[in-house]
């Protein structure tokens, strides 16, 4: 089975990763499944502007033990679904960054000077700090509180909704979708078909 695409619907790294598993063809589907996959991600990250180079390049040496990747994962999705407390969630987020410190560098682009946090480790452990600070952040910041689950029933992604009117990942995909079944069953509801016609109409006579 080809599998779907990395996303940057979430609008940060730390719902970027979330998104890493998605509902495909009636599966669930691990987008992070090998170390290479890992690495693929933090590229697409990079080119996405979601991780400064300075960031990508420390962890670049690995190694990249996929499964607390994954425990990691499960445990953010657990918390958005209510199933772990907000203070048992920001002690793990905190023994997590301190397995790995970050360090800090003030940076100037376009978007002005700006502080990224660096890991003092390389591969897995390293991106585990930087997801998880940025985790602690959106939590203690209150962001969190508008990290939404797509409205289209078999998605799994999530996005900050800040507004409080978003309800789709993507308007192009979950969006649409929504919008088509909802315009199928009306038209279906009616009796009224692709071509505009009745069918109790069309198949009745005297």
């Amino acid at each position: 089975m080809k599998l779907p695409t990395f996303t940057v619907l979430g609008g940060t790294l730390g719902i970027d990763f979330i998104n890493t598993v998605q509902h495909h063809r009636g599966q669930t589907v691990n987008l992070l499944n090998t170390p290479d996959a890992v690495v693929r991600w933090l590229a697409f990250m990079r080119h996405a502007g979601r991780l400064h180079a300075a960031s990508g390049e420390t962890l670049a040496p690995g190694p990249w033990p996929i499964e607390r990747l994954i425990r990691f994962r499960a445990d953010v999705r657990l918390f958005l679904d209510g199933g772990i407390p907000r203070d048992d969630f920001l002690t793990l987020l905190a023994r997590t960054v301190a397995i790995s410190p970050l360090t800090f560098r003030a940076v100037e682009d376009e978007e002005g000077v700006r502080l990224i946090a660096i890991p003092t480790r390389p591969g897995t452990q390293g991106l585990l700090s930087l997801l998880a600070f940025d985790w602690l952040n959106m939590v203690v910041s209150g962001a969190a509180n508008a990290a939404s689950r797509c409205q289209n029933g078999p998605c799994l992604a999530y996005f900050l909704d800040l507004q409080g009117r978003r309800k789709w990942c993507s308007m192009d995909t979950c969006g649409n979708r929504q919008k088509n079944a909802r315009h199928y069953a009306r038209r279906k509801w009616t009796g009224v078909d692709k071509g505009g016609h009745d069918h109790d109409a069309a198949g009745s006579s005297n």
